[in-house]
């Protein structure tokens, strides 16, 4: 049974994660400003302007999606009795 719960929060939280990866390394330019708005800032010049790291984060994170919502068929059908 496919789950729509954790499809959804597979791909949230895999999009977010590996948003937070690409601008760790990101220099915090920025001494003023709140760590989220610096954040926002960084994460979304990596995924949609300068980058578009988005384009290869969204289907990474939808894959990661699918597994994740097919993951108890695929446990049943991995360890099923015989």
């Amino acid at each position: 049974m496919f789950s729509l719960k954790r499809f959804l929060l597979g791909l949230a939280i895999s999009f977010l994660f590996l948003t937070w990866l690409s601008t760790k390394w990101i220099p915090y330019d920025y001494p003023t400003a709140p760590f989220w708005v610096v954040w926002y800032w960084k994460a979304r010049d990596q995924l949609f302007r300068v980058h578009n790291y988005g384009l290869i984060f969204l289907p990474i994170s939808i894959i990661i999606g699918l597994f994740l919502g097919y993951l108890s068929k695929i446990k049943s059908f991995i360890f099923k009795k015989k």
